[in-house]
């Protein structure tokens, strides 16, 4: 920079000297200017050449602030070159890891348009590359249920995930494959869907369900059998105290098992049927009036204390009987797990996600670590203690399914020495509501 400013002193003085021997002061500034400015011109076409041209013109080999400019610029060149060549050596890399992947990648723009795809994509899912894009991959996978997953994630403005972000449905392709499918948010108006296929395990649930049920159906007949002998050799008065006291506990087990395959067969029959047959507006009000009956004869001489806040003009459209069997099951596990004479809340209102169900116990609450998995089957938090209370391990799993036919789901808090809270929630679709003064009936 002081050497450009040096020679731009050195042309003025010169001019200045020329232009005062000759007493043409201000032509040799000017002539000197021009020159300047010519001079810097060429300089200044050098550079452009080589930055436009790089392979076809050298690098301008010159001083001051043009050569501080071109040396500036080719350390740049040459670190972005390095990055680039770092960048594709990476994606390369994520391309080759991609492609190994068993599961079937695909991204996606904020249109729902194809930017890229590995292998699997393309027998999984029948997508062709590059034929295929920028193209909307729902013009390519035709499912119902993919098509609203696919809307509720790039309708989602949140940033978050959305609560139904998997779904499975048979593969477009011509193979028997069924695909779980999840379409995740990252980076900047780029989804990431991603396919798995689940065709064995599906298989295999299949299986286990057939299994426990044909278990079940032959494993009642015989029961049945033997609690009727049980009950007759029970009728017999000879018998010493000691046989009599064997056979009670013979009948109490046989009982139990009984319950449990009845259980079992019913959580099939729910497995096997989607949808619930036969729905219609049930008014939850008096159901759980009825229910309050049965509860008060549970809960006999422990006199427990019950809370009703219940909206009386909020019905749910679905089956009366699988209603109150999730309801029943859960206000009489309140009861069983409630300490006598204390407090059991039922909670009944709607609000803009839809319709919810809470009962709120007041009894020794349940450790967070099992919370999770209570509706698994037989699964118990307190094995010992929920033998003793009389309950087959099932109840939860059939009061999930139950609430699954309905669109519903069952959600679990509880604390420690404080209570539990059972609450169940409905779909605004699933929830009729009767206008005040009136008969009819609200969608």
């Amino acid at each position: 920079m002081k050497d450009e400013i040096y020679r731009y002193f050195l042309v003025g003085g010169i001019a200045t000297a020329i232009g005062l021997m000759l007493d043409q002061l201000i032509l040799c500034w000017l002539i000197g200017a021009i020159a300047i400015i010519f001079w810097q011109y060429n300089r200044f076409r050098l550079l452009y050449n080589w930055i436009d041209r790089p392979n076809k013109n050298p690098m301008p080999y010159t001083t001051g602030v043009i050569s501080d400019i071109a040396s500036r610029i080719d350390r740049l060149k040459k670190s972005s070159r390095q990055r680039k060549k770092r960048l594709q050596q990476y994606m390369s890399q994520f391309q080759r890891g991609a492609s190994a992947l068993p599961d079937a990648l695909v991204i996606l723009d904020g249109h729902g348009q194809i930017e890229w795809i590995n292998d699997t994509a393309k027998r999984y899912l029948g997508i062709h590359w590059p034929g295929d894009i920028k193209r909307p991959i729902g013009n390519l996978i035709r499912n119902p249920d993919f098509t609203k997953l696919l809307s509720n994630v790039l309708l989602d403005e949140s940033g978050l995930t959305p609560k139904q972000s998997t779904t499975e449905f048979p593969a477009p392709v011509g193979e028997r494959l069924v695909l779980s499918t999840s379409i995740v948010p990252y980076a900047n108006g780029l989804y990431l869907l991603i396919a798995r296929d689940v065709t064995r395990l599906i298989d295999v649930n299949a299986i286990r369900k057939d299994f426990v049920a044909n278990v079940s159906h032959e494993l009642k007949t015989p029961l049945t059998v033997f609690k009727g002998y049980v009950e007759v050799l029970q009728d017999n008065k000879d018998l010493d105290e000691q046989s009599m006291h064997a056979l009670s506990v013979m009948h109490e087990h046989s009982n139990r098992m009984h319950a449990i395959i009845e259980d079992l067969l019913f959580l099939s029959k729910l497995e096997h049927e989607p949808e619930p047959t036969g729905t219609a507006p049930v008014l939850v009000s008096e159901l759980i009036a009825e229910i309050h009956q049965v509860a008060q004869a549970v809960s006999g001489d422990q006199k427990h204390l019950f809370k009703f806040e219940l909206n009386p003009n909020l019905m749910i459209e679905g089956s009366v009987d699988e209603l109150r069997s999730a309801f029943t099951n859960l206000i009489i596990n309140a009861v069983k797990y409630t300490p006598a004479g204390e407090l059991i809340k039922v909670h009944w209102y709607h609000n803009k996600s839809g319709g919810h169900l809470e009962i709120i116990d007041t009894g020794p609450g349940i450790p967070e670590r099992h919370l999770s998995r209570l509706t698994e089957r037989f699964y118990r938090a307190d094995a010992d203690r929920s033998r003793d209370k009389g309950g087959t391990g099932l109840g939860l799993a059939i009061v999930k399914h139950e609430l699954q036919r309905h669109q519903a789901t069952l959600t679990i808090e509880s604390e420690l020495q404080v209570g539990s809270t059972f609450r169940c929630s409905f779909p605004e679709s699933r929830i009729r509501e009767i206008q005040p003064n009136t008969s009819k009936l609200k969608a």
